[in-house]
């Protein structure tokens, strides 16, 4: 199955809700935006620091009203 495809507006269901998802490159960002029919829309940016040894990730909560709630994760490569 493939969940993410580069570049297209797909339609998903996650569990009884249907969203549309779009995934691509912004920059050097890759970045997945899941919008759902309650207008709750969650965005994933992925980037890669300090010669690929850190991968940060950012998620984006958003709801109709647009009130938001971020998350970062940074994630270190062992040597």
């Amino acid at each position: 199955m493939k969940e993410y495809s580069f570049g297209e507006v797909k339609k998903i269901t996650i569990g009884n809700v249907t969203a549309r998802r779009s995934s691509g490159w912004v920059n050097n960002v890759y970045r997945i935006d899941t919008l759902d029919d309650h207008g709750m829309k969650i965005t994933e940016e992925y980037k890669l620091f300090n010669s690929s040894n850190i991968l940060e990730r950012l998620l984006i909560f958003r709801d109709r009203d647009l009130n938001e709630i971020s998350v970062l994760q940074t994630y270190q490569k062992e040597p």
